[in-house]
């Protein structure tokens, strides 16, 4: 192989996923040529404007896949959030490097402490997820949209009057934010959506070479646990295709725990439930989990 381009969207948290997998491969293949291929993806060029209001499918990859089935790049890198669960004909995802964080995490300029909020809090996130969860919290609270780059949500943090935002914590841990209070969720009182933390990478079903080339940077219990996740989503969107839907899926020593949230978009209705077993049991308990939300009448939300 004379060239390996990997395409990447154009922000900083994307070219630091993309710079992270060409590093794991450098280690191994440190002969390897590594070019990376920035693509602006209809998500880019959208990116102030309400995300609720737009399809989602392929809203940030539908660009960067097509280059694949082109074979213009070779491999696609992505935060793990922004996967479809249905890929296209032709691509396939090749898996995860290992993951970092999954907790969401509380953000703010004034507060350092969550206990410091005032009663009626102003606090920017537009994922509809996190709102209902937090609103949950605190009931007084007013939401605020936030749209663009999470670099472009911190300025407009720091120029606000905002109490604070609502992010991925591995957002943080991937950029160097100055002065900032930081407080983390854990993933049972404040679930995650499907993938958080992980970066995947898709490739062409076809390319066998690079799915070789893959395999020593791939991490298997990341693997599992996000292909789950997936799963549940995808049983639980069965069900019902307005539940908005958050699930975790970890390793407890030898045991492997699932926590799932669902609400009705309004968020007038929610439910959160867990499940710990073994993990060579994990079909059954994700069976069991839909099953259990299935008659709490969640068909009806």
């Amino acid at each position: 192989m004379d060239e390996l381009i990997i395409g990447t969207r154009g922000d900083r948290l994307s070219i630091w996923q993309a710079n992270h997998i060409k590093q794991l491969l450098k280690d191994h293949y440190p002969e390897l040529n590594i070019r990376m291929k920035i693509i602006k993806t209809r998500g880019d060029q959208l990116s102030e404007y309400p995300l609720s209001n737009l399809d989602r499918r392929g809203l940030f990859t539908a660009e960067l896949e097509q280059q694949l089935l082109n074979d213009q790049i070779q491999m696609a890198v992505h935060n793990a959030l922004n996967i479809d669960i249905s890929l296209a004909p032709g691509l396939i995802l090749a898996g995860y490097p290992k993951r970092q964080s999954a907790e969401e995490a509380f953000v703010s300029y004034k507060w350092s402490d969550l206990e410091e909020l005032p009663a009626s809090p102003v606090i920017a996130t537009s994922n509809i997820l996190r709102r209902i969860q937090f609103h949950e919290k605190y009931p007084k609270t007013r939401f605020v949209g936030l749209q663009g780059h999470f670099n472009s949500r911190i300025f407009k943090l720091k120029n606000q009057k905002w109490d604070g935002l609502i992010t991925e914590y591995v957002n943080i841990e991937r950029t160097t934010v100055q002065k900032i209070h930081v407080v983390t969720f854990d993933v049972e009182s404040f679930v995650p959506s499907i993938g958080q933390g992980a970066i995947g990478i898709e490739i062409s079903s076809y390319n066998d070479k690079i799915r070789e080339l893959l395999e020593p940077i791939l991490d298997t219990e990341t693997n599992t646990c996000v292909s789950l996740e997936r799963k549940i989503y995808r049983d639980l969107y069965r069900l019902n295709d307005r539940l908005i839907i958050g699930a975790n899926v970890r390793m407890e020593d030898k045991d492997m725990k699932m926590v799932v949230f669902v609400a009705s978009p309004e968020g007038e209705h929610s439910l959160k439930k867990t499940e710990k077993g073994n993990p060579e049991e994990a079909e059954k308990m994700i069976t069991d989990l839909v099953d259990s939300f299935k008659s709490e009448k969640v068909t009806d939300w």
